[in-house]
């Protein structure tokens, strides 16, 4: 009997534990982030991904967007754009400084009307 109980109360907190994660409410961020090729989204993807509460990052060329599934509770997409832009990356809100932007690679010099784009 005493086993039975026990399976029991181990089922009812499993199932309660799995409940409580799943109650985190993730949010959507989509936002413009300069750049050019596929280094580029590698960099900018880390830079997003590398972030506590981080749950999905896609950035595209064609449309110099970052889409991004995150949660609130540990992350905001000011934190995002912060590390997006210390990577080398202009953003919608933040602009990455000259000097670290002279360290992309010239397929990524997006300032740069000239350079050539992947």
């Amino acid at each position: 009997m005493k086993i039975i109980l026990l399976m029991f109360v181990a089922v009812v907190m499993f199932f309660a534990s799995c409940q409580k994660t799943a109650t985190v409410s993730l949010q959507k961020a989509t936002f413009k982030v300069r750049g050019n090729c596929e280094m580029c989204r590698e960099r900018i993807e880390n830079a997003i991904g590398d972030l506590k509460g981080i749950e999905t990052v896609q950035w595209t060329a064609q449309t110099e967007e970052a889409v991004v599934e995150f949660n609130p509770a540990k992350v905001t997409q000011a934190d995002m754009e912060k590390a997006v832009a210390k990577s080398g990356h202009d953003t919608q809100n933040e602009k990455a400084t000259d000097e670290v932007y002279k360290t992309l690679p010239d397929c990524c010099l997006y300032r740069d009307q000239k350079s050539n784009h992947h």
